[in-house]
């Protein structure tokens, strides 16, 4: 994973500088370290790439927030077009076939995609 940014300790948020009391919290963006208020900061995203667990969406930014479903996005874009081009060449390859492949088959084959 790549490494986690560090937190900044800032005195007001970082979008609206609306400063930080008792009633006004802190909170982090996960993915850039920013400080924000709740109102800045109420989106969440998968972060597996930092090394947070895959299952939890964790606190980030607005600008962060889309420039993540943007790279998603375009991830999903290009396995379609992979995925078009391997089947207009006649090389698209199942996942798995049901029945004959066992978990080590279906692993081994995906595997080998990847490293394509």
């Amino acid at each position: 994973p790549l490494p986690r940014p560090h937190y900044e300790n800032a005195s007001s948020c970082y979008t609206c500088h609306s400063p930080f009391c008792p009633t006004l919290h802190r909170h982090h963006c996960r993915r850039c370290g920013h400080s924000y208020c709740q109102t800045h900061s109420n989106v969440t995203h998968k972060l597996p790439h930092l090394g947070y667990d895959v299952d939890v969406e964790e606190r980030v930014c607005r600008r962060c927030k889309s420039t993540l479903e943007a790279r998603d996005l375009e991830e999903r874009v290009q396995w379609r077009l992979a995925r078009c081009r391997d089947f207009l060449k006649g090389q698209l390859t199942p996942y798995f076939e049901t029945g004959v492949d066992t978990v080590e088959d279906a692993a081994y084959r995906l595997t080998q995609l990847a490293i394509r």
